[in-house]
């Protein structure tokens, strides 16, 4: 439960950040999130959009926020824990390789609340 919670608190300050992509990208990305606020929520047609974006080869932080919202997405809304758990540590690995300066600029966006900027 508590790596569901960093990793929600990870998502979220990763969704919050400027990240450019590709304009296929950010239609998947849109796509996934229409169909979760459907009534039903279409889970299945949000999974599809957002394993879609992966095979796009999003760049390294696209992808660790796909794999968090594809993990909190199957973990919320599925039975399938393996998979979710799965996600969750691959987004967890990647955000901990990344470049020093990500890092960097991601703790100064939690502590100090300022928006950050990433350029691909």
């Amino acid at each position: 439960m508590c790596r569901v919670l960093v990793c929600y608190s990870m998502y979220h300050s990763l969704s919050l950040l400027n990240i450019t992509h590709s304009p296929t990208i950010s239609q998947l990305l849109a796509m996934s999130e229409q169909y979760l606020h459907q009534t039903p929520p279409l889970i299945s047609e949000s999974v599809r959009a957002l394993l879609a974006v992966l095979t796009l080869s999003p760049s390294t932080r696209v992808e660790a926020q796909v794999r968090l919202q594809l993990g909190l997405v199957l973990y919320h809304h599925t039975n399938n824990v393996v998979e979710s758990r799965q996600h969750l540590d691959r987004a967890v690995s990647i955000v901990c390789v990344c470049t020093q300066t990500i890092f960097i600029s991601l703790m100064l966006h939690v502590v100090l609340k300022e928006p950050v900027v990433w350029e691909e």
